[in-house]
């Protein structure tokens, strides 16, 4: 595949004050062996995909488009990894469902630590290029300011 349109964004998912990965190799079929806590091999890669758990998810798509082009929502992720969406629930996890975003449009390595309540439909949440969406289900969970930074180390 030609990554002529390759950005990153990052996944956060908060169930009840508790941080919960996303896991490695979605969107891989038949991935390899991990190494060092990171999958590059695969028999095949979707265009949406993760390496490892650490919440980026990678958008690939062989198709040339400016950096900061939204080719791709959340709901697309979410299909991928197999994973139903409510307003009460994500997957396994179950609970009054909250959004923050953050996002700053700023190639190279940059961090995000300012995060804004969504309130629309989250699943329609257009993807950009360090993009940071934390998804937070429960009662008890964090203000906005209290979420962790995210910082980005690729160049996309």
């Amino acid at each position: 595949m030609s990554n002529d349109y390759h950005i990153h964004f990052f996944l956060g998912i908060v169930d009840r004050g508790k941080l919960i990965a996303m896991p490695h190799a979605v969107g891989m079929v038949d991935p390899g062996a991990q190494v060092n806590g990171w999958t590059d091999s695969a028999k095949c890669f979707y265009e949406i995909h993760t390496h490892d758990s650490s919440g980026i998810v990678h958008l690939e798509v062989a198709k040339v488009m400016p950096l900061n082009a939204v080719y791709y929502h959340l709901r697309d992720v979410l299909d991928v990894w197999g994973v139903p969406y409510s307003k009460d629930s994500l997957g396994p996890f179950r609970g009054p469902v909250h959004v923050f975003i953050g996002n700053r449009s700023y190639l190279g390595q940059t961090t995000i630590s300012s995060y804004v309540p969504y309130t629309k439909e989250a699943s329609s949440i257009g993807l950009k290029s360090h993009e940071v969406i934390w998804i937070e289900l429960g009662d008890r969970y964090f203000s906005a300011s209290q979420l962790p930074p995210v910082t980005f180390y690729m160049e996309y």
